[in-house]
C-alpha cells in the first residue's frame, strides 16, 4: 500500500517536472531574445573597434628627412612644405617627428647631412618602413619639388613624385595633390611581395621580365603576377625560372648558377704571300696553343691574337655566339720578317766585304813575304819600297776585315729571331779568328 502510494507520488512528481520544464524552456528563450536585442547595436561598434585596432597595428612607418633646398627658400617655407607632406601621410601612416629622428642619427650630423647609407641606417634604427627625402629647385621661373620615398628594407628608391608651381603658393597647392597620390601608392604596399635573387658569379647578368640587372638583389613584385627570371649573361648558358607570388609580404627566393657557355674557333694563320704558317694563339691574352687547330673558348671572349717570331702578329675582335663554330683565318704582319731580311742583307754584305778585305790582306802578305824571300842585295832600295807597299796593303786588308766582321756581327745579333743565326752559317769564333789575324815578320 505504501509502495503503491509512493509510486503514484513519484509519477505525479515526474508529470509535474515535465510540465515545469516547458515553462522554463520558454523563459530561457525569452531571456536570450532580450539579450540579443539589447546587445545587437553594441556588437558592430566593438567589432569595428577591433578591426580599427588591427589596422592600426599594421600601419607603415615613415621618417621624413630634411628637404634639400637649392632653390633658396626660407626656413619657414621649408617647414611649411614638410608639414603638408606629414599631415597627409599621417592619415594612414605613422610619421615619425623630427625629434625622434634626431635622437638616433650620429651627433656630428644633421638631417640634411644624413644621406645615403646614413639615412638607411637611421631608418633601420627607427624601425621605419620608408624614409622620405626631397629636393626643391628653381627651374625656368618655376619651383619644382621632388619627393623621394626610399624602401628601408630593400635600401633603394621605391617611389618618387614631383610637384610644380610658378609661385610658392602654387607649389603648396600642387604638393597637396602630390602627397595624396603618394599616400595612395604607399598604402597599396600590402599587395606586394619580395623576390630575392642570388646569382653565381656575383656579377651575373639576368633579367626579371624586361628589367635587366647585374648582381643579386631584392626586388619588389606584385602578388598574383607571374615573373620570369632569366640569366642572359653572354658568358653563360641561359637559365630560366618562373615564379608567382601568391601571398602578401612573402619572400620568394631564386638562385641562378648557370654553366659557362663555350663555342669553337677554327683558327688558321697565313703569311703575306698566302703561305700557311704556325703561330701562337692568344685569346684574351691567354695562350691556348698553335695554329692550325680548333679551340673551345668562352663565348664572351673579346680578342684573338696570333703571333709568330718571324712574321709578326695579327689580331681580331671577337663577337661569338653560343653553340656555333667560327672559322677564322688571319694574315700576319710582315714587319718583323722584312726587318730580318734587311738585317740579313746587311750582314751578308758586311761578310762579303770582310772576305774581300781578308783576300786583299792575304795577297799583300804573300807578296811582301815573297819579296822578303827573294831579297836582292844590289837593289835594296827597290826591295824596301815594294816590301812596304805590300805590307801596307796587307795591314789595310786586315783593318777592313776587322771592321766588316764587326758590322756583320752587329746585324747578326741584332736580328729579332735568334734562330736565323743557324741559317747564316756563320760562327762567332770564326769571325773572331778572321778579325784577329796577325802578321809576323
Amino acid at each position: 500500500m505504501n509502495k503503491s502510494f509512493s509510486l503514484k507520488n513519484l509519477q505525479f512528481g515526474v508529470i509535474k517536472v515535465k510540465s515545469m520544464s516547458y515553462s522554463v524552456k520558454y523563459s530561457y528563450l525569452s531571456l536570450i531574445g532580450l539579450i540579443f536585442i539589447f546587445f545587437t547595436p553594441i556588437l558592430p561598434c566593438k567589432l569595428s573597434a577591433k578591426i580599427g585596432h588591427a589596422q592600426k597595428t599594421v600601419q607603415k612607418t615613415v621618417a621624413i628627412f630634411e628637404l634639400s633646398n637649392p632653390a633658396g627658400l626660407s626656413e619657414q617655407e621649408i617647414k611649411s612644405l614638410t608639414t603638408i607632406v606629414s599631415d597627409i601621410l599621417t592619415q594612414e601612416l605613422v610619421v615619425l617627428d623630427r625629434k625622434t629622428i634626431l635622437d638616433v642619427i650620429p651627433p656630428n650630423l644633421d638631417l640634411q647631412s644624413c644621406v645615403g647609407a646614413c639615412a638607411f641606417k637611421t631608418g633601420q634604427l627607427l624601425k621605419a618602413d620608408y624614409i622620405i627625402t626631397g629636393d626643391i629647385f628653381s627651374f625656368s621661373n618655376q619651383l619644382r619639388m621632388t619627393i623621394k620615398v626610399h624602401d628601408v628594407n630593400l635600401e633603394r628608391l621605391y617611389k618618387s613624385e614631383v610637384a610644380r608651381g610658378k609661385e610658392f603658393g602654387d607649389l603648396k597647392v600642387a604638393l597637396q595633390e602630390t602627397a595624396k597620390k603618394l599616400l595612395l601608392r604607399l598604402t597599396n604596399k600590402s599587395k606586394k611581395a619580395i623576390l630575392e635573387v642570388s646569382v653565381v658569379p656575383k656579377n651575373l647578368i639576368y633579367k626579371i621580365n624586361e628589367e635587366i640587372y647585374e648582381q643579386g638583389l631584392k626586388h619588389e613584385v606584385t602578388v598574383g603576377k607571374t615573373y620570369q627570371v632569366v640569366s642572359i649573361d653572354p658568358c653563360y648558358e641561359d637559365l630560366k625560372q618562373e615564379i608567382n607570388a601568391s601571398e602578401r609580404n612573402e619572400t620568394l627566393k631564386v638562385h641562378l648558377e648557370p654553366q659557362k657557355a663555350y663555342t669553337t674557333l677554327d683558327i688558321q694563320s697565313l703569311s703575306q704571300d698566302g703561305k700557311p704558317i704556325d703561330a701562337d694563339v692568344f685569346v684574351d691574352d691567354q695562350k691556348l696553343g698553335k695554329t692550325p687547330r680548333n679551340y673551345e673558348v668562352l663565348v664572351c671572349s673579346k680578342t684573338l691574337r696570333l703571333s709568330n717570331s718571324e712574321y709578326g702578329n695579327a689580331s681580331q675582335e671577337l663577337n661569338l655566339s653560343k653553340g656555333t663554330t667560327e672559322n677564322i683565318t688571319l694574315t700576319l704582319e710582315t714587319d718583323i720578317a722584312a726587318k730580318k731580311r734587311l738585317y740579313t742583307t746587311y750582314m751578308w754584305s758586311a761578310t762579303a766585304l770582310a772576305v774581300t778585305a781578308i783576300t786583299v790582306s792575304l795577297y799583300g802578305y804573300l807578296q811582301a813575304d815573297s819579296i822578303k824571300a827573294s831579297y836582292d842585295p844590289y837593289y835594296p832600295r827597290n826591295n824596301y819600297v815594294k816590301f812596304n807597299e805590300y805590307k801596307e796593303l796587307a795591314d789595310s786588308g786586315a783593318r777592313g776585315a776587322l771592321l766588316s766582321s764587326g758590322v756583320a756581327l752587329f746585324f747578326y745579333f741584332a736580328m729579332p729571331n735568334p734562330q736565323l743565326q743557324k741559317q747564316t752559317g756563320l760562327s762567332l769564333t770564326r769571325e773572331k779568328a778572321l778579325a784577329t789575324y796577325t802578321w809576323t815578320w
